[in-house]
């Protein structure tokens, strides 16, 4: 039995969660194909890392990407103009994790706006009819576009068919977390996609409040990354190198390093090469002093082995 998409009435949640909700955005910059596929846009996320994202301190990839107009979920009784859905798959094994950005018709000119209004525009010309693709980006940052809002977490099945499976949900209230998309845009639309036919879920007064849980704090940055030393380079845990290299400086200058000392006396290597480098100090001053007294001690020795002339050999 299908428990999602669901109304999200925000005066009817009164359970918050902090740690146990727990979402941690890390995309890379991404490729991506639109598929039109009937009654919802398909988004590829082909960047492959590992660590696209962290929930309750599991790693998850992100399997696709969707776009949903109408919404698939509800807001205090009412539709939005659209959903953005980012679909992942846990690394370790578990639930799903879809997370969920309303799309609103407010007209702004934000990177959010420019991002629909491409992928809707180029879909609309170049992949009109159900089964089509297009190339809508060479480059997409994500991490550009999460909100840094409040959300909604609840746990049900996918909100389309199958309608199966359990699946954690972050859902951003549409009223200080929504992407932004000119109207305009999405007459477009008209002709290419068909109405999608998903169906709200109601659910009862109680499963709804032990169920549906607001984070005021909205998305958190992920655990600072370990820095370790490769050849001297540090590098983060995925091997991207921190310092660039000698010469591979972005204004092409060249010459100079940007190695930075007090990063590397930091880390590991660094700690060592330090200790060695205080005792071989130590040893040298212990060996100067001792050598110091040796010679000290050898010059008092020569004197008592002086022999004065006797009386006789005076005469």
């Amino acid at each position: 039995m299908a428990t999602a998409p669901i109304d999200v009435v925000k005066n009817e949640v009164n359970r918050t969660c902090e740690q146990f909700c727990k979402y941690a955005p890390n995309y890379k910059p991404t490729s991506s194909i639109a598929t039109n596929q009937s009654s919802y846009i398909s988004l590829t996320y082909d960047n492959g890392n590992t660590n696209a994202a962290e929930y309750n301190g599991q790693s998850y990839t992100v399997d696709q990407m969707r776009l949903y107009f109408p919404s698939l979920h509800s807001f205090n009784g009412k539709r939005v103009a659209g959903e953005f859905l980012i679909i992942h798959t846990p690394v370790m094994g578990g639930n799903t994790l879809i997370v969920s950005v309303p799309i609103l018709p407010t007209g702004i000119q934000s990177k959010s706006a420019m991002m629909i209004a491409k992928v809707i525009q180029d879909v609309s010309k170049k992949a009109p009819n159900t089964g089509e693709t297009t190339q809508v980006f060479s480059k997409l940052d994500m991490s550009k576009l999460i909100p840094q809002a409040p959300f909604f977490s609840y746990t049900g099945t996918l909100p389309y068919q199958p309608f199966n499976g359990e699946v954690n949900f972050v859902v951003f209230n549409p009223l200080n977390g929504g992407f932004d998309v000119d109207p305009n845009v999405l007459n477009n639309l008209k002709g290419v996609l068909n109405p999608h036919a998903v169906s709200l879920v109601t659910r009862e007064k109680q499963d709804y409040e032990g169920n549906v849980f607001y984070n005021k704090s909205g998305p958190s940055a992920q655990t600072e990354e370990e820095v370790v030393i490769i050849d001297c380079q540090p590098v983060d845990s995925s091997g991207e190198i921190i310092v660039p290299d000698k010469g591979d400086d972005d204004d092409g200058g060249g010459g100079g390093s940007n190695i930075d000392i007090g990063a590397f006396f930091k880390s590991d290597a660094g700690v060592i090469l330090l200790s060695i480098l205080l005792g071989l100090a130590f040893f040298i001053a212990i060996a100067a002093i001792m050598h110091s007294a040796f010679n000290a001690a050898g010059r008092r020795w020569d004197a008592t082995k002086i022999v004065l002339p006797s009386a006789a050999g005076n005469k």
